[in-house]
């Protein structure tokens, strides 16, 4: 079978398979109406929900609206101070920058933070110019905006990985 034929015979499989099931279909992150075409189903009792920045597919499909604005300062702090398992009293001076430069992404603060647990406030520091210093060019036109943060919170992540990996750490290295 070429590609698409395979392609269609999986979407049939899919749309033949869920029809008479209850169940719930979550897709996160969708960039565009071609992400979500094949999932959508005539399915009475199941419910699909997918996550985008971009309002217009949610017109696409019909679907309720339900925004999830992003924490305000004071919630990213404690989000930040959660996963980094430090009271907001011990924070570095860097902490805020580090904040603002995860965008106030949940997901960027949880990453961050999690690799910030049990640090000292140089290690706060050296991540905050980690994230300053991102090398996010190759991929940087297909990002959708606001992403860019996230993507800096997990290079950054996985540059420390990589350091600890190698079970070398010169400080100018890593």
């Amino acid at each position: 079978m070429r590609l698409t034929d395979t392609a269609l015979a999986s979407e049939h499989q899919y749309r033949t398979t869920i029809a008479n099931k209850a169940a719930l279909i979550v897709v996160d992150d969708v960039w565009s109406k071609s992400d979500i075409e094949p999932l959508l189903a005539e399915s009475p009792r199941s419910r699909f929900l997918f996550t985008t920045r971009d309002a217009a597919l949610g017109n696409f499909v019909g679907a309720r609206e339900h925004r999830a604005d992003l924490p305000d300062d004071a919630q990213s702090r404690e989000l930040l101070a959660l996963w980094a398992n430090k009271p907001l009293s011990e924070f570095p001076g860097v902490a805020d920058e580090i904040m603002h430069e995860c965008g106030r992404l949940p997901l960027a603060l949880s990453v961050v933070g999690g690799m910030l647990r049990g640090k000292n406030a140089q290690y706060w520091t050296d991540t905050l110019t980690r994230l300053r210093t991102a090398d996010l060019s190759s991929i940087k036109k297909q990002l959708p905006t606001g992403q860019d943060s996230f993507f800096k919170a997990v290079e950054t992540s996985f540059h420390v990985h990589r350091c600890f990996a190698r079970a070398t750490i010169p400080p100018d290295d890593c």
